[in-house]
């Protein structure tokens, strides 16, 4: 009896310890480079300029999943510059819960289903741009204000992935590499 025990036992051990956790959807950390993720670094980096617009083409299907676009913006007093995206459907992004814009997001960070992540449909999102509502004042708004090696997070199905960005009001949005797990 003590033998089948330990029979058992082993038995249990080992086909736990054999589990294949290779496609393991769970979650994804951003930056961190695994056997699970195909990271694209661009050399030279896409680089969009006021105005113009860039592609991405993320699973390599000959669509562009991404758009981004620079672009004047009238103020009260002259002109700024807003940064968009649009991403066509069935592709989600990692959104801000304070402000429902494409949040920016550290190194590290883990990707996972509990995100709050956008619907499936085709959407432009803001990036950065201003807020002229009340005749006096411009505000500000969207997360990519000024920012230097931010991520923003990506799913497409069960898959996550990222696009590292840089992006200056007044000067490009640099896109430096993305990511998206096999």
């Amino acid at each position: 009896m003590k033998t089948l025990n330990y029979f058992v036992l082993s038995l249990f051990i080992i086909l736990f310890s054999c589990v294949d956790k290779t496609n393991d959807n769970s979650g994804l950390s951003i930056g961190v480079n695994n056997s699970n993720v195909v990271i694209n670094k661009l050399n030279p980096q896409k680089s969009i300029i006021n105005p113009g617009s860039d592609s991405i083409d993320l699973n390599g299907d000959l669509h562009y999943d991404l758009v981004f676009i620079k672009s004047p913006e009238p103020l009260l007093t002259g002109f700024g510059i807003k940064t968009e995206m649009i991403k066509r459907s069935g592709i989600q992004v990692c959104l801000s819960k304070l402000n429902n814009y494409p949040d920016t997001l550290s190194y590290s960070t883990l990707l996972n289903n509990q995100m709050n992540w956008s619907d499936l449909t085709e959407t432009k999102y803001i990036l950065q741009s201003y807020d002229c509502h009340d005749g006096n004042n411009c505000f500000p708004i969207g997360n990519f204000l000024n920012l230097k090696e931010r991520y923003l997070g990506l799913k497409i199905g069960n898959r996550f992935g990222w696009i590292k960005a840089v992006n200056e009001v007044f000067g490009p949005l640099k896109i430096e590499e993305y990511a998206l797990m096999n």
